[in-house]
């Protein structure tokens, strides 16, 4: 689904370098940085094995949310990031996303048909956008 996407992104000068069967390890890695404070049964109970982001959509750790999600995300500095999806093997390391936008990764229906990641290189933020129209998107940024 992030080739859905890529090609207009490759427009606006970002590269995409990607990285075959590293989703897993982006995934765990994010949940290990984001997910640190969790316990094993809250995990559990919310099922984050399902979908990383139930730790924003089931209120565990605070984030922004929809408008203000997409304002923070858009305004954040962005250089090089990773991009992954919660069902896919493959993800994408992304460099020159400086112009990268929450508008880009959507459909023209302000839709996306998957579960997006995208953390920064070195996982101090985060943004999703989700299957569920009424979930997300979400931007968390952890306290320095």
């Amino acid at each position: 689904m992030i080739l859905g996407f890529k090609n207009k992104l490759e427009e606006k000068g970002l590269i995409f370098n990607e990285l075959e069967g590293k989703a897993g390890d982006f995934k765990k890695k994010w949940e290990e940085v984001f997910l640190n404070n969790i316990s094993k049964s809250q995990k559990k109970k919310i099922k984050i094995d399902s979908f990383l982001w139930h730790i924003f959509s089931y209120e565990k750790l605070p984030c922004l949310k929809g408008e203000e999600a997409i304002e923070a995300f858009d305004k954040q500095t962005k250089k090089e990031c990773y991009i992954f999806e919660q069902h896919e093997d493959n993800a994408f390391k992304v460099m020159n996303t400086h112009k990268l936008k929450a508008k880009d990764i959507t459909t023209e229906l302000g839709e996306y048909l998957s579960d997006i990641y995208i953390a920064s290189s070195c996982f101090t933020w985060t943004y999703i956008v989700t299957h569920e129209k009424e979930c997300g998107p979400y931007f968390y940024k952890k306290e320095d």
